[in-house]
């Protein structure tokens, strides 16, 4: 049984992903498991989220925990089908994701009001945090592979509703509707969904 059948996706899934992020590999050849293309994946990544500053404070164990944690998730909320690139790419991505659902509420802000600017079409700053360079690389990245437009416009509303949440929970804890309301965009989905 493979991953898709056993995840309920449909086998039309991997059409609609873009060539450069399909898998490439030779499937006949030694086929890869779960773990060894996460395994693989946390080798090349966290060298990259250490890089970026994007596991601020953590000690050895807790990065190496938190890498394992963000290439999971990537790995198993990417197409099974994705390239090495494209699995790359979306563990970035993840990246990015964590250390903003993560850090400080002024961090986050902060690192949100530099990212916004550029989604919407200004040019990236001249000196960017790291965080936000890392961001920026990686819609360079993705930009080299195609149109971004739609992704773009669901990040930047990705990012208001992360702004949304904190000045949500300043005032206290969440109710039922204020849940319904603003948890739904902010659990990162649509960014996969491009």
């Amino acid at each position: 049984m493979n991953r898709e059948t056993t995840l309920g996706r449909g086998a039309g899934l991997g059409s609609c992903v873009p060539e450069e992020l399909r898998y490439a590999g030779d499937v006949t050849a030694e086929p890869r498991t779960l773990d060894d293309r996460i395994h693989d994946l946390v080798a090349d990544t966290q060298p990259w989220l250490v890089d970026n500053g994007l596991l601020p404070g953590l000690s050895s164990p807790a990065i190496q925990a938190k890498a394992e944690v963000i290439c999971t998730f990537a790995t198993l909320c990417a197409p099974s089908s994705a390239t090495k690139r494209g699995a790359q790419l979306a563990a970035r991505l993840t990246g990015v994701f964590f250390f903003l659902d993560d850090a400080d509420p002024a961090v986050m802000r902060s690192t949100i009001a530099e990212m916004l600017p550029v989604l919407r079409g200004a040019p990236v700053p001249a000196s960017p945090s790291r965080p936000a360079a890392a961001f920026f690389g990686y819609l360079d990245d993705l930009s080299a592979m195609g149109p971004t437009r739609w992704f773009k416009a669901q990040f930047a509303a990705f990012l208001e509703a992360l702004l949304e949440e904190a000045d949500r929970l300043a005032l206290g804890p969440f109710s039922m509707d204020d849940y319904v309301e603003l948890r739904h965009r902010v659990i990162f989905v649509e960014e996969y969904i491009w």
